[in-house]
């Protein structure tokens, strides 16, 4: 029995958006986008272990054709799939969205951020009482 394949909201605007980008290139283009998306879907629901666990758990499945990536992580109870991502995006935009967890089982029905500690300011800034960055005087 395979694990149920459960969108993240955050992953579902994004491959909206990314079939209405390709829609409006080319007509039709956007349901081959759609195809991809689903048969790498079929993909991963078959054989999540295939991909390799990253940062934080987080495993990606490159889709045929396109230069999109699909993110998600290998749960005990459901694959839960975070984003839908142009292969050349910041990584930080899928790393960030880990930090999200759901408060239902399902996973679908509601996010909650937690507080992600290095989000709040960049990763070579230091920041002292007060937010002013250490050694400032301002």
């Amino acid at each position: 029995m395979s694990l149920p394949l459960v969108l993240r909201p955050a992953a579902l605007e994004d491959m909206n958006a990314i079939r209405d980008w390709y829609e409006r290139q080319q007509a039709g283009l956007g349901a081959k986008f759609a195809e991809a998306v689903q048969q790498t879907f079929e993909r991963i629901k078959a054989m999540p272990e295939m991909y390799a666990a990253g940062h934080r758990g987080a495993r990606r499945a490159k889709l045929k054709r396109f230069p999109i990536v699909v993110y998600f992580r290998l749960l005990t109870d459901r694959i839960e799939v975070f984003g839908v991502l142009h292969g050349g995006r910041n990584p930080r935009v899928w790393q960030d969205r880990i930090w999200r967890t759901s408060t239902k089982s399902t996973g679908l029905e509601t996010a909650v951020a937690l507080r992600n500690p290095r989000s709040t300011r960049g990763p070579h800034r230091r920041e002292g009482p007060g937010g002013q960055r250490a050694g400032s005087s301002t």
